[in-house]
């Protein structure tokens, strides 16, 4: 792993499996701060920002970077303490050739007839790309996770509008199937009670067939043939009246419910 993967990889494993430690996660604050300086040009503040990381967590990988910012401002007597104690903290380091040679380079620079050591390599370091790499990571995986809660939650919305689409089409056409459904058993009761008459008809026909044919017809047997036509006349409107008010109601049901129908439809399909 890389020299600048490795340290947040050590830093946030302390930081996870020592939750009740807070120097761990500052010091993981103080590195990630001190590497946004640094890959900004700010190697003053970069300094003193790794500089604090080392002091709550004292990482050898963390004083190859000190020792940077040290050499790059110029303060090398510094900067070869620095390289020093980070080769002996850490002897086996896959950068030991790059920082001994650099420590050379220095140490032939304080020599009076020395030239100038030349200056430590300004292109970011491969650590820095890993960094931004893993944040760019990080943030796609977030984009990804929002994208897929806003969808989630939209979907949920069109499921709670079609339901109240659904609710409301329900109601259509209710007026109708209410007045059908009142006049359904209105119109059955209607026609029950029209044989209500029927024994007062029975009886005025065996009145009037039992009239005594000797006599002459008179103004008793003209009643009970009235009384025989009113009876009948009333039968025979009472079932008119059940029967339209039944058929009415039918139909008015049937229209409400046809409405109902298709206005449900048309909610169900309204997202399609």
């Amino acid at each position: 792993m890389r020299l600048g993967g490795a340290i947040l990889l050590c830093l946030a494993l302390s930081a996870s499996a020592r939750a009740d430690e807070p120097p761990e996660a500052e010091a993981r604050k103080a590195y990630m701060h001190a590497q946004s300086l640094f890959d900004a040009g700010q190697f003053s503040p970069a300094l003193a920002e790794y500089q604090r990381s080392y002091a709550l967590a004292s990482y050898p990988a963390i004083l190859y970077r000190i020792g940077l910012c040290q050499d790059l401002l110029g303060r090398r007597e510094e900067a070869l303490a620095s390289y020093r104690k980070f080769l002996a903290d850490a002897p086996k380091s896959d950068r030991r050739d790059a920082v001994e040679t650099r420590i050379h380079q220095l140490e032939l620079a304080a020599m009076p007839s020395a030239p100038p050591a030349p200056p430590p390599p300004t292109e970011k370091p491969p650590e820095l790309r890993w960094v931004r790499e893993e944040m760019a990571r990080v943030q796609a995986e977030q984009e990804q996770k929002r994208a897929a809660e806003e969808r989630q939650r939209a979907e949920q919305q069109r499921q709670r509008d079609r339901d109240l689409r659904i609710v409301e089409a329900k109601k259509v056409g209710a007026p109708l199937r209410i007045a059908g459904g009142v006049m359904i058993p209105l119109g059955v009761a209607l026609f029950g009670l029209s044989f209500a008459i029927i024994p007062d008809l029975d009886s005025t026909r065996r009145s009037i067939a039992s009239y005594p044919t000797n006599m002459p017809w008179g103004g008793d047997g003209d009643a009970l043939v009235a009384k025989l036509n009113t009876d009948t006349n009333g039968m025979i409107a009472m079932w008119s009246i059940a029967l339209a008010s039944t058929a009415t109601g039918i139909v008015l049901v049937s229209v409400g419910a046809a409405k109902r129908s298709r206005a449900i439809a048309r909610a169900r399909g309204a997202d399609r």
